[in-house]
Protein backbone atom coordinates (compact mmCIF):
# COMPACT_ATOMS: atom_id res chain seq x y z
CA UNK A 1 0.00 0.00 0.00
CA UNK A 2 1.13 3.36 -0.87
CA UNK A 3 1.54 5.58 2.01
CA UNK A 4 1.93 9.42 1.38
CA UNK A 5 4.71 10.93 1.90
CA UNK A 6 5.36 13.93 4.28
CA UNK A 7 8.71 16.04 4.36
CA UNK A 8 9.47 16.39 7.55
CA UNK A 9 12.77 17.81 7.06
CA UNK A 10 10.24 21.07 6.53
CA UNK A 11 8.85 20.34 9.79
CA UNK A 12 12.51 21.09 11.00
CA UNK A 13 13.43 23.31 9.07
CA UNK A 14 9.56 25.53 10.35
CA UNK A 15 10.76 24.69 13.77
CA UNK A 16 14.52 26.06 13.61
CA UNK A 17 12.86 29.33 11.73
CA UNK A 18 10.18 29.43 14.36
CA UNK A 19 13.06 29.56 17.18
CA UNK A 20 15.00 32.47 14.86
CA UNK A 21 11.47 34.55 14.21
CA UNK A 22 8.64 33.48 16.51
CA UNK A 23 5.38 34.46 15.19
CA UNK A 24 3.49 37.40 17.16
CA UNK A 25 0.40 35.05 18.17
CA UNK A 26 2.99 33.01 20.02
CA UNK A 27 4.79 36.22 21.94
CA UNK A 28 0.96 37.64 22.95
CA UNK A 29 0.08 34.13 24.40
CA UNK A 30 3.19 33.38 26.17
CA UNK A 31 2.80 37.17 27.67
CA UNK A 32 -1.05 36.52 28.67
CA UNK A 33 -0.08 33.39 30.25
CA UNK A 34 2.49 35.51 32.35
CA UNK A 35 0.07 38.21 33.12
CA UNK A 36 -2.31 35.69 34.29
CA UNK A 37 0.63 33.97 36.75
CA UNK A 38 1.48 37.25 38.00
CA UNK A 39 -2.26 38.20 38.31
CA UNK A 40 -2.24 34.77 40.21
CA UNK A 41 0.10 36.12 42.54
CA UNK A 42 -1.75 38.88 43.55
CA UNK A 43 -4.92 37.10 43.85
CA UNK A 44 -3.39 34.59 46.28
CA UNK A 45 -3.11 37.60 49.11
CA UNK A 46 -6.57 39.42 47.94
CA UNK A 47 -8.92 36.55 46.88
CA UNK A 48 -9.59 35.42 50.80
CA UNK A 49 -10.92 39.15 51.47
CA UNK A 50 -12.38 39.08 48.35
CA UNK A 51 -14.68 35.74 48.96
CA UNK A 52 -15.65 37.25 52.96
CA UNK A 53 -16.60 40.68 51.46
CA UNK A 54 -18.94 38.97 48.33
CA UNK A 55 -20.76 36.52 51.01
CA UNK A 56 -21.55 39.73 52.63
CA UNK A 57 -22.83 41.41 49.62
CA UNK A 58 -24.90 37.97 49.25
CA UNK A 59 -26.37 37.86 51.99
CA UNK A 60 -27.17 41.37 52.54
CA UNK A 61 -27.61 42.84 48.79
CA UNK A 62 -28.10 40.29 46.12
CA UNK A 63 -31.62 40.25 44.75
CA UNK A 64 -33.53 38.60 42.23
CA UNK A 65 -35.32 40.78 40.05
CA UNK A 66 -38.75 38.69 38.86
CA UNK A 67 -39.36 38.38 35.02
CA UNK A 68 -42.56 37.76 32.86
CA UNK A 69 -41.48 33.75 32.66
CA UNK A 70 -43.35 31.35 35.07
CA UNK A 71 -41.22 28.90 37.82
CA UNK A 72 -40.74 25.23 36.54
CA UNK A 73 -39.55 22.32 37.47
CA UNK A 74 -36.77 22.97 35.55
CA UNK A 75 -34.37 25.55 35.54
CA UNK A 76 -31.57 27.07 33.93
CA UNK A 77 -28.89 29.07 35.39
CA UNK A 78 -27.15 31.31 32.80
CA UNK A 79 -24.32 33.47 33.56
CA UNK A 80 -23.70 35.88 31.40
CA UNK A 81 -21.16 38.86 30.80
CA UNK A 82 -22.04 41.54 28.34
CA UNK A 83 -20.73 44.90 29.04
CA UNK A 84 -22.04 46.46 26.11
CA UNK A 85 -25.58 45.57 24.28
CA UNK A 86 -27.39 42.28 24.82
CA UNK A 87 -26.74 40.40 21.25
CA UNK A 88 -29.54 39.05 19.55
CA UNK A 89 -28.08 35.74 19.60
CA UNK A 90 -28.51 35.65 23.67
CA UNK A 91 -31.71 36.67 23.36
CA UNK A 92 -32.18 33.73 21.30
CA UNK A 93 -30.35 31.14 23.16
CA UNK A 94 -32.81 31.99 26.30
CA UNK A 95 -36.19 31.92 24.18
CA UNK A 96 -34.88 28.99 23.04
CA UNK A 97 -34.48 27.57 27.20
CA UNK A 98 -38.01 28.81 27.70
CA UNK A 99 -39.18 26.96 24.41
CA UNK A 100 -37.65 24.17 25.78
CA UNK A 101 -39.95 23.82 29.14
CA UNK A 102 -36.51 26.03 31.23
CA UNK A 103 -37.11 28.89 33.78
CA UNK A 104 -34.27 30.89 33.18
CA UNK A 105 -32.55 32.30 35.72
CA UNK A 106 -30.18 35.02 34.79
CA UNK A 107 -27.11 35.93 36.19
CA UNK A 108 -24.77 38.96 35.10
CA UNK A 109 -21.57 39.47 35.97
CA UNK A 110 -21.82 43.19 34.73
CA UNK A 111 -24.42 46.52 35.19
CA UNK A 112 -26.34 46.82 32.19
CA UNK A 113 -28.34 49.46 30.76
CA UNK A 114 -32.18 50.05 31.22
CA UNK A 115 -33.13 49.08 28.17
CA UNK A 116 -31.21 45.49 28.25
CA UNK A 117 -32.92 44.92 31.43
CA UNK A 118 -36.20 45.20 30.41
CA UNK A 119 -35.64 43.19 27.32
CA UNK A 120 -34.51 40.35 29.69
CA UNK A 121 -37.11 40.65 32.40
CA UNK A 122 -39.55 39.90 29.45
CA UNK A 123 -37.64 36.61 28.51
CA UNK A 124 -36.58 35.05 32.15
CA UNK A 125 -37.58 34.09 35.10
CA UNK A 126 -35.77 36.13 37.76
CA UNK A 127 -32.35 38.39 36.75
CA UNK A 128 -29.80 38.72 39.23
CA UNK A 129 -26.57 41.56 39.00
CA UNK A 130 -23.32 40.42 40.86
CA UNK A 131 -19.94 41.67 40.90
CA UNK A 132 -17.46 40.35 38.52
CA UNK A 133 -15.57 37.67 40.76
CA UNK A 134 -15.14 34.20 40.52
CA UNK A 135 -15.61 33.88 36.90
CA UNK A 136 -18.44 30.92 36.12
CA UNK A 137 -18.06 29.03 38.46
CA UNK A 138 -18.50 32.27 41.06
CA UNK A 139 -21.51 32.86 39.67
CA UNK A 140 -23.20 29.62 39.35
CA UNK A 141 -21.85 28.90 43.21
CA UNK A 142 -24.63 32.22 43.98
CA UNK A 143 -26.89 31.00 41.71
CA UNK A 144 -27.29 27.67 43.78
CA UNK A 145 -27.00 29.65 46.79
CA UNK A 146 -29.83 31.48 45.67
CA UNK A 147 -32.15 28.14 44.48
CA UNK A 148 -31.86 27.33 48.11
CA UNK A 149 -32.50 30.73 49.46
CA UNK A 150 -35.86 30.68 47.63
CA UNK A 151 -36.48 26.98 48.71
CA UNK A 152 -36.78 25.38 45.19
CA UNK A 153 -35.39 22.09 44.33
CA UNK A 154 -35.69 21.92 40.40
CA UNK A 155 -35.95 18.25 38.62
CA UNK A 156 -33.61 19.66 35.95
CA UNK A 157 -30.82 22.59 36.58
CA UNK A 158 -29.53 23.33 33.39
CA UNK A 159 -26.10 25.44 34.02
CA UNK A 160 -25.05 27.02 31.01
CA UNK A 161 -22.80 30.54 30.75
CA UNK A 162 -22.21 32.99 27.51
CA UNK A 163 -19.26 31.63 26.12
CA UNK A 164 -20.41 29.98 23.30
CA UNK A 165 -22.98 30.84 20.97
CA UNK A 166 -26.14 28.14 21.41
CA UNK A 167 -27.67 26.83 19.17
CA UNK A 168 -26.07 27.78 16.51
CA UNK A 169 -29.17 26.18 13.79
CA UNK A 170 -32.72 25.81 14.27
CA UNK A 171 -33.63 22.46 15.09
CA UNK A 172 -31.09 21.13 17.73
CA UNK A 173 -32.73 18.53 20.21
CA UNK A 174 -29.02 18.32 22.74
CA UNK A 175 -31.38 19.42 25.75
CA UNK A 176 -33.61 16.72 24.75
CA UNK A 177 -30.77 14.30 24.48
CA UNK A 178 -29.37 15.35 28.02
CA UNK A 179 -32.58 15.28 29.39
CA UNK A 180 -33.39 11.60 28.00
CA UNK A 181 -30.09 10.46 29.30
CA UNK A 182 -30.20 8.33 32.62
CA UNK A 183 -27.12 9.84 33.78
CA UNK A 184 -27.77 12.16 36.61
CA UNK A 185 -24.68 14.63 36.05
CA UNK A 186 -25.11 15.14 32.14
CA UNK A 187 -22.16 17.76 30.54
CA UNK A 188 -22.40 18.90 26.64
CA UNK A 189 -19.38 17.86 26.04
CA UNK A 190 -17.25 15.72 28.21
CA UNK A 191 -13.37 15.68 28.03
CA UNK A 192 -11.63 12.49 27.92
CA UNK A 193 -7.86 12.02 28.35
CA UNK A 194 -6.40 9.61 25.60
CA UNK A 195 -5.45 6.67 27.30
CA UNK A 196 -4.96 2.98 26.86
CA UNK A 197 -6.63 2.30 30.36
CA UNK A 198 -10.22 2.28 30.64
CA UNK A 199 -11.63 5.76 31.44
CA UNK A 200 -12.02 6.66 35.20
CA UNK A 201 -12.91 9.81 36.52
CA UNK A 202 -9.42 10.54 37.06
CA UNK A 203 -9.18 11.21 33.74
CA UNK A 204 -12.28 13.00 32.81
CA UNK A 205 -14.40 16.10 33.27
CA UNK A 206 -17.48 17.64 32.07
CA UNK A 207 -16.86 21.25 30.26
CA UNK A 208 -18.14 23.34 32.14
CA UNK A 209 -19.97 26.30 29.42
CA UNK A 210 -22.67 23.89 29.88
CA UNK A 211 -24.22 20.87 31.71
CA UNK A 212 -26.95 19.69 33.78
CA UNK A 213 -27.67 18.04 36.81
CA UNK A 214 -30.79 15.85 37.64
CA UNK A 215 -32.77 15.99 40.61
CA UNK A 216 -31.05 12.80 42.61
CA UNK A 217 -27.61 14.88 41.89
CA UNK A 218 -28.98 18.27 42.65
CA UNK A 219 -29.90 16.83 46.10
CA UNK A 220 -26.65 15.18 46.67
CA UNK A 221 -24.08 15.63 49.25
CA UNK A 222 -21.67 16.12 46.78
CA UNK A 223 -23.34 18.59 44.92
CA UNK A 224 -24.31 21.05 47.71
CA UNK A 225 -21.28 20.79 49.49
CA UNK A 226 -18.91 21.64 46.51
CA UNK A 227 -21.09 24.94 46.42
CA UNK A 228 -20.68 25.21 49.83
CA UNK A 229 -17.41 24.97 50.38
CA UNK A 230 -16.27 26.41 46.82
CA UNK A 231 -13.47 28.52 47.21
CA UNK A 232 -14.03 31.38 44.03
CA UNK A 233 -11.03 33.23 42.98
CA UNK A 234 -10.58 35.15 39.91
CA UNK A 235 -7.81 33.23 38.95
CA UNK A 236 -8.44 31.34 35.30
CA UNK A 237 -6.17 28.38 36.39
CA UNK A 238 -7.40 28.21 39.45
CA UNK A 239 -11.14 28.44 38.43
CA UNK A 240 -10.35 25.79 36.09
CA UNK A 241 -8.87 23.29 38.76
CA UNK A 242 -11.21 23.98 41.53
CA UNK A 243 -13.92 24.70 39.69
CA UNK A 244 -14.88 22.57 36.17
CA UNK A 245 -12.04 19.53 37.28
CA UNK A 246 -12.96 19.59 41.10
CA UNK A 247 -16.64 19.67 40.17
CA UNK A 248 -16.68 16.86 38.02
CA UNK A 249 -14.37 14.62 40.36
CA UNK A 250 -16.28 15.45 43.35
CA UNK A 251 -19.88 14.20 41.71
CA UNK A 252 -17.84 10.99 39.95
CA UNK A 253 -16.05 10.19 42.83
CA UNK A 254 -19.57 9.99 44.84
CA UNK A 255 -20.80 7.97 42.42
CA UNK A 256 -23.06 9.93 40.47
CA UNK A 257 -24.01 8.56 37.21
CA UNK A 258 -22.63 10.66 34.46
CA UNK A 259 -22.46 10.82 30.41
CA UNK A 260 -21.06 13.48 28.14
CA UNK A 261 -23.43 13.68 25.12
CA UNK A 262 -20.41 14.86 23.23
CA UNK A 263 -17.09 13.26 23.70
CA UNK A 264 -13.44 12.25 21.32
CA UNK A 265 -14.63 8.99 21.26
CA UNK A 266 -17.84 9.92 19.24
CA UNK A 267 -15.53 12.05 17.02
CA UNK A 268 -13.38 9.15 16.17
CA UNK A 269 -16.43 6.92 15.18
CA UNK A 270 -17.70 9.68 13.40
CA UNK A 271 -14.30 9.83 11.10
CA UNK A 272 -15.17 6.76 10.70
CA UNK A 273 -18.22 6.73 9.25
CA UNK A 274 -17.26 9.75 6.65
CA UNK A 275 -17.72 9.75 2.83
CA UNK A 276 -15.04 9.95 0.71
CA UNK A 277 -16.60 13.29 0.32
CA UNK A 278 -17.05 14.42 3.69
CA UNK A 279 -13.41 13.41 4.33
CA UNK A 280 -12.27 16.20 1.47
CA UNK A 281 -14.09 18.84 3.23
CA UNK A 282 -12.83 17.67 7.22
CA UNK A 283 -8.95 18.13 5.60
CA UNK A 284 -9.80 21.51 3.75
CA UNK A 285 -11.62 22.78 7.06
CA UNK A 286 -9.49 21.15 9.76
CA UNK A 287 -7.34 23.90 12.50
CA UNK A 288 -4.05 22.74 12.66
CA UNK A 289 -1.21 24.66 14.89
CA UNK A 290 1.00 22.05 15.71
CA UNK A 291 3.71 22.30 13.14
CA UNK A 292 3.77 18.81 12.18
CA UNK A 293 0.34 18.58 11.63
CA UNK A 294 0.26 21.72 9.41
CA UNK A 295 3.06 19.82 7.40
CA UNK A 296 0.69 16.65 7.58
CA UNK A 297 -2.43 18.37 6.44
CA UNK A 298 -0.97 21.17 3.89
CA UNK A 299 1.23 18.11 1.90
CA UNK A 300 -2.79 16.30 2.01
CA UNK A 301 -4.17 19.16 0.47
CA UNK A 302 -1.56 19.06 -2.66
CA UNK A 303 -1.27 15.33 -2.54
CA UNK A 304 -3.15 12.83 -5.57
CA UNK A 305 -6.38 11.68 -3.64
CA UNK A 306 -6.25 8.11 -4.05
CA UNK A 307 -7.37 5.33 -1.49
CA UNK A 308 -4.12 5.82 0.55
CA UNK A 309 -5.08 10.01 0.35
CA UNK A 310 -8.43 8.97 2.57
CA UNK A 311 -6.68 6.51 5.21
CA UNK A 312 -4.23 8.99 5.83
CA UNK A 313 -7.02 11.79 5.72
CA UNK A 314 -8.43 9.66 8.39
CA UNK A 315 -5.57 9.76 10.48
CA UNK A 316 -4.85 12.88 10.24
CA UNK A 317 -8.29 13.54 11.43
CA UNK A 318 -7.71 12.01 14.58
CA UNK A 319 -4.25 13.08 15.69
CA UNK A 320 -5.05 16.68 15.75
CA UNK A 321 -8.01 15.68 17.92
CA UNK A 322 -5.55 13.52 20.26
CA UNK A 323 -4.01 17.24 20.37
CA UNK A 324 -7.04 19.96 20.38
CA UNK A 325 -10.65 19.75 21.54
CA UNK A 326 -12.41 18.65 18.36
CA UNK A 327 -15.12 21.51 18.21
CA UNK A 328 -12.20 23.70 18.09
CA UNK A 329 -10.08 21.62 15.20
CA UNK A 330 -13.04 20.29 13.59
CA UNK A 331 -15.71 22.54 13.70
CA UNK A 332 -17.13 21.61 10.52
CA UNK A 333 -17.04 18.24 10.70
CA UNK A 334 -18.90 18.65 14.16
CA UNK A 335 -21.21 20.91 13.25
CA UNK A 336 -22.54 18.92 10.18
CA UNK A 337 -21.97 14.87 11.73
CA UNK A 338 -22.30 15.42 15.26
CA UNK A 339 -25.18 17.55 15.26
CA UNK A 340 -22.77 20.13 17.84
CA UNK A 341 -25.14 23.31 18.40
CA UNK A 342 -22.19 25.44 19.81
CA UNK A 343 -19.67 27.65 18.57
CA UNK A 344 -17.08 28.90 21.29
CA UNK A 345 -16.58 32.89 21.82
CA UNK A 346 -12.65 31.54 23.12
CA UNK A 347 -10.30 34.50 21.52
CA UNK A 348 -7.58 31.68 21.17
CA UNK A 349 -6.19 31.84 17.99
CA UNK A 350 -7.65 28.24 17.61
CA UNK A 351 -10.92 28.89 18.19
CA UNK A 352 -10.80 32.20 16.14
CA UNK A 353 -9.32 30.19 13.47
CA UNK A 354 -11.72 27.70 14.00
CA UNK A 355 -14.74 30.07 13.37
CA UNK A 356 -13.18 31.53 10.35
CA UNK A 357 -13.18 28.16 9.02
CA UNK A 358 -16.54 27.90 9.93
CA UNK A 359 -17.67 31.26 7.94
CA UNK A 360 -15.23 30.34 4.77
CA UNK A 361 -17.46 26.92 4.88
CA UNK A 362 -20.81 28.95 5.41
CA UNK A 363 -19.82 30.99 1.97
CA UNK A 364 -19.08 27.23 0.02
CA UNK A 365 -22.02 25.55 1.30
CA UNK A 366 -19.77 23.16 2.82
CA UNK A 367 -21.87 23.67 6.40
CA UNK A 368 -25.64 23.18 7.20
CA UNK A 369 -27.11 26.38 7.46
CA UNK A 370 -26.33 28.59 10.17
CA UNK A 371 -28.78 30.92 12.18
CA UNK A 372 -28.97 34.56 10.63
CA UNK A 373 -27.82 36.39 14.01
CA UNK A 374 -25.12 33.81 14.60
CA UNK A 375 -23.47 34.20 10.71
CA UNK A 376 -23.92 37.76 11.74
CA UNK A 377 -22.15 38.04 14.66
CA UNK A 378 -19.29 35.65 13.79
CA UNK A 379 -18.50 37.98 11.03
CA UNK A 380 -18.15 40.62 13.48
CA UNK A 381 -15.96 38.75 16.05
CA UNK A 382 -12.98 38.75 15.06
CA UNK A 383 -12.82 41.87 12.80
Amino acid sequence: MRRIEFDYRLSKQRKYIELRMIPTWKIKRELARLQVQVYGLFGYLTDPYRRRKHKVWRTNELKAYEGRISESAKIALLLIYQPKLIPESLLQSIKHLVQNGYSPLVISNTPLSSSDTKLLLENCWRLVFRPNFGYDFGGYQDGVWLLNQLGIQPTTLLIQNDSVWHPIFDGSTMLEQMEASPADFVGTQIFERISTKPLTPELMFMGSYCFMIKEKAYESEAFQSFWINYRATSNKEKTLRRGERAFSRKLMDAGITFKGIFAASDYFAMIDGLSDTQVEIGIEYLICTNPELVVRRDSLKVADIDADWYIEARRLLKDMCKKKNFIGASPVLAINHMDFPMIKKNNERHYKLARAAILRAAQNNDIRPLRSEILDELRKRDV
